[in-house]
């Protein structure tokens, strides 16, 4: 929770109003976001990592589809970068919130581009792998063969 805008640590002064110590303060966090997530959804535009978080905020396949899509922009545009996040919520239902109908045709470019960002082509990987996109196998074992590929790249291919 990011409250530094103003100068003062806002988070942490909340925290302590509130008598949270710092094991419950993850929880407190999560609860604000689904909250305000519930109220107001955030947009796919505008912050992706919100809606990728959630909780329980079920989507559309549209929005599923954008919200994928936004996410490989963000991370290509160097915006996100801990590819944990990704990881972490895509294990949660089987990867439900990255499943959508031409997932494929989405995920191939950055997967198979070379002049991508190593962070996307590795996001675009374990989306496949956490969605289960068997469509994407042949892709997948041609970068993971291809000496030229970056070697996390080729790593995280050839594990899925």
């Amino acid at each position: 929770m990011e409250l530094h805008a103003i100068g003062i640590d806002l988070g942490k002064t909340v925290f302590h109003l509130v008598g949270l110590d710092s094991s419950e303060r993850s929880s407190f966090v999560r609860g604000v976001r689904e909250c305000s997530c519930w109220r107001t959804p955030p947009t796919v535009a505008k912050d992706p990592e919100s809606l990728l978080l959630a909780g329980d905020l079920v989507l559309a396949e549209k929005d599923r589809a954008d919200l994928v899509r936004q996410i490989l922009r963000s991370y290509d545009s160097g915006e996100l970068f801990d590819e944990r996040m990704v990881r972490a919520v895509g294990t949660q239902l089987g990867g439900a919130r990255l499943k959508y109908s031409g997932r494929a045709s989405d995920l191939r470019p950055y997967i198979r581009n070379g002049g991508k960002r190593i962070a996307v082509r590795r996001v675009a990987i374990s989306i496949a792998d956490l969605t289960n996109e068997a469509s994407l196998q042949h892709d997948l074992a041609e970068v993971a063969l291809d000496e030229s590929e970056p070697h996390e790249v080729r790593a995280m291919a050839v594990s899925r």
